[in-house]
């Protein structure tokens, strides 16, 4: 999915970004795109809802960098555990 399907798409839905605001609402740290869409997942299954509220990787982060402030951080890949900079996302107060 590129820009060009989530702009023609209007972004992520609105259920999608109740759910964004929640953990960003909950969490004090800088996270990024994988971490915040690993603790939708993880709402969601507590929840017991469906997981069709968990928007993609994509999708998630073009919505974030629209709404919510951000840095550039170093931090070890999830998969490799290499050092890389990677764009993590807070709220500001």
């Amino acid at each position: 999915m590129g820009w060009g399907d989530i702009l023609k798409r209007k972004g992520i839905s609105d259920s999608a970004k109740e759910v964004v605001k929640e953990v960003m609402n909950t969490s004090s740290e800088k996270l990024t795109v994988g971490e915040i869409r690993e603790k939708i997942i993880q709402l969601a299954e507590r929840s017991q809802t469906t997981l069709s509220k968990v928007p993609t990787t994509s999708e998630l982060g073009y919505y974030l960098s629209k709404n919510y402030s951000f840095d550039v951080e170093s931090r070890k890949h999830p998969i490799t555990g290499d050092m890389r900079k990677m764009k993590v996302y807070f709220k500001e107060e």
